[in-house]
């Protein structure tokens, strides 16, 4: 397959700028991409954790309190859908984009810590949990599965990349 660059300019002697703009559109587009993805994987039962995922020009920290709206088993879980994150903030080549979850408790449900001395799968084999696909290891799935590179393509395809052959 051979990549095809929509350009955006007809005349060739800015190349090297226009490719500038639109590989930064292109990173900011996969962000958006990669970001509304983990809002639709990722668990919901009040909501707290699928709606803090953010984008940002720095490391994303836990430091967002769970939004308590009554005890766990009386709480009817609702599944609001995904928003793509439409302010990105502006991008460099150089810089990088940060795409992370705000909550207290967010590396508990990616399986990376431990949440009031359990693990998220010990939590999967008490509770019904939300995640999509609905298991203990949902992130790692999206992550080595190939899943977030589609959003990385997918990205680049809204930015005007886009592979014929």
């Amino acid at each position: 397959a051979i990549l095809q660059l929509m350009a955006r300019a007809k005349d060739i002697k800015h190349l090297a700028s226009d490719l500038k703009v639109i590989m930064e559109d292109a990173k900011r587009e996969a962000a958006s991409q990669i970001h509304f993805s983990l809002q639709y994987r990722s668990p919901w039962w009040t909501g707290t954790f699928n709606r803090s995922w953010v984008i940002s020009q720095t490391p994303v920290e836990p430091t967002k309190e769970r939004e308590i709206t009554g005890p766990w088993n009386k709480v009817k879980p609702v599944r609001k859908p995904p928003k793509f994150q439409k302010n990105i903030p502006p991008t460099s080549l150089s810089k990088s984009l940060y795409i992370g979850n705000e909550v207290e408790y967010a590396g508990f449900v990616v399986g990376q810590a431990r949440w009031k001395g359990k693990s998220y799968y010990e939590h999967a084999q008490e509770k019904n949990i939300t995640p999509r696909p609905k298991k203990y290891d949902w992130f790692q799935i999206y992550w080595k599965t190939g899943r977030m590179l589609k959003d990385v393509d997918n990205g680049f395809n809204k930015a005007g990349f886009n592979v014929v052959g």
